[in-house]
């Protein structure tokens, strides 16, 4: 009977130990498994580029001043000039009349603007042939007329090999609104004689025409 209760009792043990082998080795591969296994990436989303995004190619790209330094006609001019429409009545009416600080402000965008927005330009140089008053006034359209003459549309330093008018439309346009106060001004005759020898055949005729060539040579 003792001898029995021995082998019952040895049998126990060796269950009991094979058991603790079996869930130690289970604990061991699970373990294992886990330290082995792949490390989960986070996949973070990825910030979506815009490659369409506005460049800012408007007519008043290169200024720089925001719109709360600009006085209440210049802001007007220049949404004006982004819509791209010669025909708005408010040319006519609220930029009609400009103040001494309106055309100051108005000067600073023309040279503001890329030499290559000449439509632009023309119509600034219209604005303030409209209101030629001051020795400053006269002063714009003398540089206007003397600038280096404009080469393409796309770019006014290399020749496309065109004679496109609107090429020289600012000083077409300045020496139009000249024409309209010649008769005011003996300063805007000395400017008509320095537009006559414009190396761009177009603008030195006009500018004989403007005032006849008689009064010019005098």
């Amino acid at each position: 009977m003792q001898k029995r209760k021995k082998i019952y009792s040895a049998i126990s043990t060796s269950l009991i130990l094979l058991g603790l082998i079996f869930v130690l080795q289970r604990q061991k591969t699970l373990v294992s498994e886990e330290v082995n296994a792949p490390i989960p990436t986070t996949v973070s989303p990825q910030l979506e580029i815009d490659d369409q995004a506005p460049s800012f190619s408007t007519a008043v790209t290169v200024i720089k001043k925001p719109a709360s330094n600009w006085n209440q006609k210049t802001n007007l001019l220049i949404k004006l000039l982004e819509n791209k429409n010669d025909n708005d009545p408010r040319y006519d009416s609220e930029l009609k009349v400009l103040e001494e600080n309106d055309k100051a402000e108005f000067r600073k965008l023309y040279h503001g603007l890329k030499p290559e927005k000449r439509n632009e330009r023309g119509t600034i140089v219209f604005l303030l042939g409209r209101n030629i008053q001051s020795v400053n006034d006269l002063e714009f359209f003398r540089e206007v007329i003397t600038e280096p003459k404009c080469l393409s549309m796309t770019n006014c330093h290399i020749s496309e090999n065109t004679d496109d008018i609107t090429l020289i439309y600012p000083q077409v346009m300045a020496l139009r609104m000249l024409k309209t106060n010649a008769s005011l001004k003996p300063e805007i005759q000395a400017i008509l004689r320095v537009a006559s020898t414009n190396p761009d055949p177009r603008i030195s005729k006009l500018a004989r025409v403007s005032v006849g060539s008689s009064n010019i040579n005098k």
